[in-house]
């Protein structure tokens, strides 16, 4: 947590009462370089949640872990011996999967002509 809860703090007097800072606890990334791409599936999952009759009656966290698990991928915390070893490969290639359809998204909001901002200086998205 931040020091004296400055982030908690900052949402409330944002956002009002109505919203609330919700830690999420687990270990789901198994390498250091995909940080952005576990951002995006969180969310994806995010938008999911407040769009489900489960919004509002339980947690994002636990709606958040049962998508995961449903992927088929858990908690790298709650694996122990050479589970650990699996489950790390089957977290990795969900979120190269993931990975991958971010990319391909990309790729046709380039081709429709949706990403005008920076596409002169990406090869491959526009011209150049």
């Amino acid at each position: 947590m931040l020091e004296d809860d400055k982030l908690p703090l900052t949402i409330q007097a944002t956002f009002g009462d109505d919203w609330k800072f919700e830690p999420i606890r687990g270990c789901f990334q198994a390498d250091g370089h995909a940080c952005g791409v576990w951002l995006g599936v969180a969310r994806d999952i995010y938008i999911r949640y407040v769009d489900s009759d489960q919004y509002g009656t339980g947690t994002f966290e636990t709606y958040l872990q049962a998508e995961l698990n449903r992927e088929g991928v858990h908690d790298l915390d709650k694996c122990h011996g050479s589970a650990i070893r699996k489950q790390r490969k089957a977290n990795q290639t969900f979120i190269l999967e993931q990975r991958a359809e971010m990319r391909a998204r990309l790729l046709q909001l380039a081709m429709e002509g949706k990403l005008e901002y920076g596409q002169a200086e990406l090869d491959g998205f526009g011209p150049s």
